[in-house]
């Protein structure tokens, strides 16, 4: 077996890492339990809101595997910490695609619900889909 010397930096940097695993893995398994409590307690909700909630659930799913496996890669068989793993960088673009969907969504709902025509008009100006109250 291969002795590894780093650096103190380095291992701050990797138990920072493993950190933030762990974290990552407590906030996938509280979206679980959020999604199935949604499922269960709005089964009427329009089908494009559900395909949004299964979306992100998937995303955030595949998030949770691409930092599983760039802290595998460097902790357990201890790759250069001068390296960035491609995981890590698909894990951003995960990540970008779920906040864009949030932030879309949550401006199409202020858009809805919102009384006033100024607000109406900067949200649909900037991007956000306009739905009315039915």
């Amino acid at each position: 077996m291969a002795i590894v010397h780093r650096t103190r930096g380095e291992e701050i940097a990797l138990g920072m890492t493993l950190l933030g695993l762990v974290a990552s893995s407590i906030f996938y398994g509280i979206t679980l339990t959020q999604v199935y409590k949604y499922f269960k307690r709005f089964p009427k909700d329009h089908n494009f809101v559900k395909f949004l909630v299964i979306a992100v659930c998937v995303l955030d799913t595949i998030s949770t595997g691409f930092v599983t496996h760039a802290c595998w890669y460097y902790l357990v068989t201890t790759g250069s910490i001068r390296r960035s793993i491609w995981s890590l960088n698909a894990e951003l673009v995960v990540s970008m695609v779920i906040s864009g969907i949030a932030e879309s969504e949550w401006r199409s709902i202020c858009c809805s619900i919102s009384t006033s025509e100024a607000v109406r008009k900067l949200l649909k100006r900037e991007g956000a889909k306009y739905h009315t109250i039915r």
